[in-house]
């Protein structure tokens, strides 16, 4: 009876040295120190295998390596100056800085919800745009202060039945004829974008008057274009989608202006003079320089 006892209690003290949970090994291999922070193999290896990475660095090479580490050295460093205590956030100027990009997010987020959100593509204008989207336009143009004058241009061009080159060139047979080439992607006005890429144009045709801003409007004559098609499933998915993108910021950008204008209605601006003075003599030197020196202030 004895023995039996015995050897219950070296059974029950076997099970419960089993069960009992015993702290972790951090046997973590420390691959660099950051004051008081690191970085591990572990940290390492989930950064690598399971976060999306950029197009650039997602093979398994050693520059790929390198830079998924360079990232995490980054972070940390980033993360000492960002402290609580950091000086950096102790600097007037830029918790005006942080101040103005959060103020700027919130903007863009009220542009979402009052102008892209509300958008509704027809499919028909999609195809329309799309069968126009591969084209680059050569256009001749002239810009005026009033739309009367732009008018009266229209009318003498299409009475008369001459091009924009003809007339310019009518008075001066040397003069030169204002031209521009305009591709779907071109930083151009949403104005002209819409002149042009809204339907099939023909050569020689005209467009306008198009109301630019206040006192600025623009005729513009269609001199020729080319023509990239869409060929590969790849290429025609990209158009398609830099359409809808296009049409989404087009119409996204007109349901937002009505809402600011019904929003600001009856209400006045006024600008603080001497800040709008000293901000034109900031901005003036940079403003008005030269191809050269814009290059030399961007490379260093």
């Amino acid at each position: 009876m004895k023995s039996k006892l015995i050897g219950l209690f070296v059974l029950v003290s076997l099970l419960l040295l089993a069960c009992t949970k015993h702290p972790e090994q951090n046997n973590q291999q420390v691959l660099v120190k950051i004051a008081d922070r690191q970085i591990t193999t572990d940290e390492f290896l989930r950064r690598a295998e399971y976060t999306i990475r950029p197009r650039y660095a997602r093979g398994n090479s050693n520059i790929d390596k390198k830079i998924v580490f360079n990232s995490l050295v980054a972070e940390k460093l980033i993360a000492l100056d960002a402290g609580s205590q950091s000086p950096l956030l102790q600097n007037d100027r830029f918790k005006s800085y942080i101040q103005g990009r959060k103020e700027q997010a919130m903007r863009q987020w009220m542009f979402y919800q009052e102008g892209t959100k509300k958008v509704k593509l027809d499919p028909e204008e999609i195809q329309r745009v799309y069968r126009v989207a591969g084209r680059t336009y050569k256009v001749h143009y002239l810009s005026l202060n009033s739309k009367s004058k732009a008018d009266s241009l229209v009318q003498l061009l299409r009475k008369e039945n001459i091009s924009l080159e003809q007339l310019i060139k009518s008075g001066n047979p040397e003069a030169r004829v204002p031209e521009k080439e305009i591709k779907f992607d071109s930083p151009e006005v949403d104005a002209i974008h819409r002149a042009l890429f809204s339907d099939t144009l023909s050569k020689g045709q005209f467009l306008g008057p198009i109301k630019i801003e206040p006192n600025f409007y623009m005729v513009m004559q269609v001199a020729g274009y080319t023509d990239r098609l869409a060929m590969t499933d790849r290429d025609i998915k990209q158009r398609i989608n830099d359409v809808k993108e296009k049409l989404t910021q087009l119409k996204a950008t007109d349901i937002y202006a009505k809402f600011v204008a019904k929003l600001m209605s009856g209400k006045r601006l006024d600008f603080n003079r001497n800040t709008f003075k000293e901000m034109i003599k900031f901005l003036k030197p940079i403003y008005f320089m030269d191809e050269k020196q814009k290059k030399e202030l961007f490379l260093g």
